[in-house]
């Protein structure tokens, strides 16, 4: 893990608040070709304009994600060339 981080109060029980931070899982090319992949988040957004991203990209556009824009839309999906296949609208800062 990189950046700033700390131990928040959670949807259930505590979490990691990440600021300007990440944590590295590794090449996205570790995971191609797999016949299956599942991507789990819980995002609290501190303003509803706020970004949230969460996946792993390979450098060429393409990767699997969750990503809350400050468009008020989750985009959901795997990603070939930066198009994904899926969205829906959350813009609140309510836990999801």
């Amino acid at each position: 893990m990189s950046g700033t981080r700390s131990t928040i109060a959670g949807k259930d029980g505590n979490a990691l608040e990440f600021t300007n931070a990440g944590a590295n899982c590794g090449d996205l090319s570790d995971i191609h070709g797999l016949s299956a992949l599942t991507l789990a988040v819980w995002i609290k957004r501190t303003s509803a304009s706020q970004i949230v991203e969460f996946g792993k990209e390979d450098g060429d556009g393409n990767y699997a994600a969750i990503e809350n824009w400050s468009d008020g839309k989750v985009y959901v999906g795997p990603s070939i060339d930066g198009s994904f296949e899926g969205h829906m609208v959350l813009n609140d800062t309510n836990w999801h």
